[in-house]
């Protein structure tokens, strides 16, 4: 897939596909349970409001490092069994409102009407394609601070791993070590081997009960 690296949407607002550092190869595929699948047509988003400027260089470096441990978040999906690792890249979105206070923001936000005005609409069903990614994401410059907004297909997170992702992104731009891991690509291996371990112990249940028990 030939995606543009930096697209501007309008005089205010620029898109750049943000994708991770190390590339996993695409032939790997984060598969869907059948939980993760009825999840699909579901969005998390997440709405930061911050009284400084972010920096966006800053970010996007974080997020590029944050995307090695979630690789599948930077993915695509080829069909309904999971998002294959293509790195094609997070739409990572800046705009610009010079003249919004934070106040006005914020009473924005608490509108329903205006919840999507911080980030960018994920859309199920361009997800299910595999013409978008799982993840969006929007920053919004304001006159007195930042606002950071973030969508991302249920399928691929629940609240908790989400907020992880989001405390780990910020441990990313401040050069720590990133805590609970959500994915790395050691759990593909770690992920067969347990179903391994899972299928032998069902083989061991069932041949324990064509054998007769003895009890002393």
């Amino acid at each position: 897939m030939n995606i543009k690296e930096r697209i501007i949407l309008n005089k205010n607002a620029i898109i750049e596909y943000i994708r991770a550092e190390d590339n996993i190869d695409p032939s790997m595929a984060w598969r869907f349970s059948v939980l993760d699948q009825s999840r699909l047509p579901m969005v998390i988003r997440g709405t930061w409001i911050f009284d400084v400027p972010l920096d966006v260089n800053v970010m996007k470096a974080g997020l590029k490092k944050l995307l090695n441990y979630y690789p599948h978040l930077s993915g695509r999906m080829k069909d309904k069994t999971g998002i294959h690792l293509t790195n094609d890249g997070v739409p990572f979105i800046v705009a610009n409102e010079p003249d919004l206070l934070i106040a006005d923001a914020y009473r924005k936000y608490k509108k329903d009407d205006h919840i999507n005005h911080f980030s960018v609409e994920i859309k199920p069903f361009r997800i299910k394609r595999g013409i978008d990614a799982p993840l969006s994401v929007k920053i919004t410059r304001l006159k007195d601070g930042s606002v950071l907004g973030i969508q991302c297909s249920h399928a691929c997170m629940d609240g908790n791993s989400f907020y992880t992702m989001v405390y780990n992104w910020g441990r990313s731009v401040k050069k720590k070590i990133l805590e609970n891991q959500f994915l790395i690509s050691r759990c593909f291996l770690l992920r067969k081997i347990f179903l391994r371990i899972r299928w032998n112990k069902l083989l061991m249940s069932k041949a324990r009960k064509r054998s007769p028990h003895y009890l002393f």
